[in-house]
């Protein structure tokens, strides 16, 4: 899920990419029914809708692309093999995204809308972008010494280490609105809740303190006034059958 600027939640519902309102009520961006869609972002201030869908370009490329918010001018960004985890900058020039090809090591690319061209950057798998600046990524790295686990933050400019932190557990995680530190979920006796980890190497803290359901996704809004939180889970049943002829 993502945010956009007027307070809105973006989600892929089915064949349908949706801005929900919390106080209630929906509309329809965009839908397609033939195409599988998933990974929608709100960019360039709210002008775009960013969102990957799987074969649209005529083979089995998953790519990104583009619709203006009221669901015109649909229009192709990228044409990579498979490509995930959209990231859009706030000023609106940038598409970051990662290129999830068979290879030991993903590449993070950016793609900006004036002028039309791609930057490769040599940067780690799976970025999240840094609020408000939009300009360090975060990755993890395994420590040599004892395997622990680090958090490091890049520089999107040059690429440099600024500085790194050990955590509790490898998790998907976010920046917060400050910048300051991260936001990341963590899983006990199945249940999943959200924890703060500062980036002065201060202690982490508990965010959320849910009894129940796992965490599928959250965000923040643009304001930092709101945090989003997907919460579920699934049910299975076990069935047996005895004596079935082949």
């Amino acid at each position: 899920m993502d945010w956009t600027p007027d307070s809105q939640l973006l989600v892929v519902q089915g064949p349908d990419i949706r801005m929900v309102n919390p106080a209630g009520g929906n509309r329809v961006v965009f839908s397609e029914p033939k195409f599988p869609m998933n990974q929608a972002v709100s960019c360039g201030q709210g002008r775009y809708v960013v969102f990957r869908t799987l074969g649209r370009s005529g083979g089995a490329e998953a790519n990104f692309w583009r619709v203006d918010s009221n669901g015109t001018n649909l229009k192709r960004l990228t044409f990579g093999v498979n490509e995930i985890l959209p990231a859009c900058s706030n000023d609106g020039k940038w598409l970051y995204y990662v290129d999830n090809r068979r290879k030991p090591i993903p590449e993070t690319h950016s793609h900006r809308r004036r002028p039309a061209r791609n930057n490769h950057q040599n940067l780690p798998p799976y970025p999240t972008i840094s609020l408000p600046t939009a300009k360090p990524s975060r990755t993890f790295e395994a420590r040599e010494s004892d395997h622990t686990a680090m958090l490091v933050i890049y520089s999107l400019e040059d690429g440099k280490n600024r500085r790194s932190n050990s955590i509790a557990r490898l998790a998907d995680i976010a920046f917060m609105p400050s910048g300051k530190a991260i936001l990341y979920s963590v899983r006990e006796k199945g249940v999943d809740n959200l924890w703060v980890q500062p980036l002065d190497g201060s202690a982490r803290r508990q965010l959320t303190h849910f009894t129940s359901e796992r965490i599928s996704g959250y965000a923040y809004s643009k304001d930092a006034a709101r945090l989003a939180v997907g919460r579920g889970h699934a049910d299975s049943d076990a069935v047996l059958l005895r004596n079935v002829p082949r």
